[in-house]
Parts: C-alpha cells; sequence; structure tokens
C-alpha cells in the first residue's frame, strides 16, 4: 500500500498542470512548456554523465525548435538543426549510440506536441489521450500485480507482465469508448484508437525502459514521488504523440 500511497501522492504533483491543460489558451501552452522543461532536463542529465552546463546546451538547442514550432516557424529546418546539433555532441559521449536514438525519439515527440498544441480542440485532445492512457497504466498496474504470470520482457522491465499488458491494452479501450468524441484522426473508433493508444504508450515506456537498463539508471529523476520523473510519467507518449500529429495534420 505504501507503493499506492506515493504514487497518489505523486499525481497531486501533476494535478496543476492537467489543470492547465484542461483549461486552454495561454494555461495550456504555460502546462506544455513547463513539461518540456522537466522532459528536456531529465532526457539531457542522463546521457551527460556528469558533464556541468551540458543539459544546458540541450535545453537552449531544443527549446529553440519547441518555441519555433509554436510560433509557426519553418518545422524542417528547426527538427533537422536541432537533430543535428545534439546528435553532434552525443557523438562524443560513451553514451552516443543510445542518445542519439533516444534524441530523435524525443524530439519528434516534442515536436508532436508542439504541432498539436496549435488545434483549436488540443485541450480536450490531449485529455483524451492522456486519459487513456493513464487507465491502460493503471490497467497494467493492478491487473498484473493481481494476476501475474508471464514477462512481457523479462531482460528490458522485469516487473511488466503479459496479464498486464492485456490488462492495460483492455483499459485502454474501455477509456477511449468514454472519450471517442475527442479521439479525433482513428473516425472516433474506440476500438482502434483505445488498440493504438495502448499499444504504443506501452511500447514507449518499454523504449524508455530499455535505454535506462543499457545505462544503468532505475528512474529518469526523483521530481514525481512514487512515479520517478517525468519522463517515467511521460514515457507512454513518446509514440502516442508523433502518430496523432501524423493522422490530423
Amino acid at each position: 500500500m505504501g507503493d499506492v500511497k506515493q504514487r497518489i501522492i505523486g499525481i497531486g504533483v501533476l494535478i496543476p498542470l492537467i489543470g492547465g491543460v484542461a483549461y486552454g489558451g495561454f494555461p495550456l501552452l504555460l502546462s506544455i512548456v513547463i513539461i518540456q522543461a522537466f522532459l528536456i532536463y531529465e532526457v539531457s542529465t542522463l546521457f551527460s554523465e556528469g558533464r556541468k552546463g551540458f543539459w544546458l546546451l540541450f535545453c537552449l538547442i531544443s527549446f529553440a525548435s519547441v518555441v519555433g514550432y509554436i510560433g509557426g516557424s519553418d518545422q524542417s529546418m528547426l527538427s533537422v538543426a536541432a537533430a543535428l546539433a545534439i546528435g553532434a555532441v552525443y557523438l562524443v559521449t560513451k553514451r552516443a549510440l543510445y542518445a542519439t536514438l533516444f534524441t530523435f525519439v524525443f524530439l519528434l515527440a516534442l515536436i508532436s506536441l508542439s504541432n498539436l498544441t496549435n488545434l483549436s480542440n488540443a485541450a480536450p485532445l490531449f485529455l483524451a489521450i492522456a486519459f487513456v492512457i493513464a487507465a491502460g497504466d493503471i490497467g497494467a498496474y493492478f491487473v498484473g500485480r493481481r494476476i501475474g504470470g508471464p514477462k512481457l520482457a523479462p531482460a528490458i522491465s522485469p516487473g511488466k507482465t503479459i496479464s498486464g499488458a492485456i490488462g492495460g491494452l483492455v483499459f485502454s479501450v474501455f477509456a477511449a469508448f468514454l472519450v471517442a468524441p475527442y479521439l479525433l484522426g482513428f473516425h472516433t473508433n474506440p476500438l482502434v484508437a483505445g488498440s493504438v493508444i495502448a499499444i504504443l504508450g506501452q511500447s514507449g515506456d518499454l523504449y524508455e525502459s530499455f535505454v535506462k537498463r543499457r545505462l544503468a539508471v532505475k528512474d529518469s529523476s526523483n521530481l514525481i514521488p512514487g512515479h520517478g520523473g517525468f519522463l517515467d510519467r511521460f514515457d507512454g507518449y513518446l509514440f502516442v504523440l508523433p502518430v496523432f500529429s501524423f493522422t490530423l495534420l
């Protein structure tokens, strides 16, 4: 129960940001920027190997891209410049391969997030996606703990089970039925939307777990009690956001 209590406390950290997203307008943009700031900080420190100033360079480059997208600047030029610059810096580290690949995925998610923020229905869309992903996380956690059974990917994430993955899929589909009108891009088909979000969300979670295991890191940070860091909480969006961005824009 202690773990569950910590998770509940951790959700309290996210409530103001969720409220900002729900309100829309400037609070939505501010919440997105704050989330991006924490994510960028965690990703950069994850690969920095303790180098002072490394994460600051990453933040400056990444925010140049994010602000450019929100402001309507040329997307291709900004994304390519940011990816090449960060990739070049990472190449001098011992973690070059994992850092460069993860940075590409991470930047693509940030760019997709910025693009979706410009939609007139961004607030309900983000809340609907978050609701479906959260339902999947809850389903995977409780079903996995209750039923247990064979591991899903023991070499990557020993705690995840096949029963948990199935439970997460079922919960996500059920949640998608509840918010179907807001899940545009899949013709509001809740079965398709819920399944796609569940599979991509769990894939993002496994991908982050794979990278952290290779780096011998347990959590991206300890900023959110019971959840680790922001990246640990939002890894499910790594592949979901690009798919929605590609579908809607």
